[in-house]
């Protein structure tokens, strides 16, 4: 699948996983609960929306379990975020049966592998390969005065609450000089 398409499609993923946990299956299983009693309703629950449930899951392991490519850090992240922003809510939803013990161990799973593809996604050979005009411009210039005029608008703001400026500036030298190693490496033949 193409970058594009499969970004629309991680967009949309969000979207409808968000309205899924937090409208329909809370619908799903107050309904349920009024129909058929709170005990008899559990099974019912869980037949009823493991289906679209495990759709939901599988595309968010299918995207965890793609190749690696730094423009998916951010999507990745944001499914990562939303699925640990949605597991109390799958906890308490699922909490109640064996059905619902397997759901939420299958939810976890998902979100076990998301942060793994998070953490793949973002190792520095990821963030070289985005980086590298950044990073070539910063050598040509010899300074680090020049880092935040040559971030894509918004990047600062974004950059600030995820990295400290230490962090950053280790990260950022960290990168130069594998950079660094690798032309120098080219350049030798090596």
């Amino acid at each position: 699948m193409d970058w594009a398409t499969l970004n629309t499609n991680i967009k949309k993923w969000v979207r409808v996983m968000r309205s899924i946990v937090q409208v329909y299956l809370v619908s799903e299983k107050s309904l349920n609960d009024q129909i058929f009693g709170e005990e008899s309703s559990v099974t019912c629950f869980v037949d009823t929306v493991k289906a679209p449930v495990m759709q939901l899951l599988n595309f968010g392991e299918a995207v965890s379990l793609g190749p690696r490519q730094p423009e998916k850090l951010l999507r990745i992240l944001e499914m990562y975020e939303l699925a640990s922003e949605l597991l109390p809510e799958i906890d308490v939803l699922f909490s109640d049966s064996q059905l619902g013990s397997s759901l939420r161990g299958e939810y976890r799973e998902v979100m076990r592998r998301l942060g793994n593809a998070r953490r793949r996604s973002s190792s520095s050979k990821a963030l070289l390969l985005l980086m590298s005009p950044l990073i070539l411009s910063l050598e040509e210039r010899s300074t680090r005065h020049e880092l935040r005029h040559e971030l894509p608008h918004g990047a600062g703001r974004t950059s600030a609450r995820l990295l400290t400026r230490f962090s950053w500036s280790m990260m950022m030298w960290n990168i130069s000089q594998y950079h660094h190693r690798q032309m120098l490496s080219i350049r030798d033949g090596g």
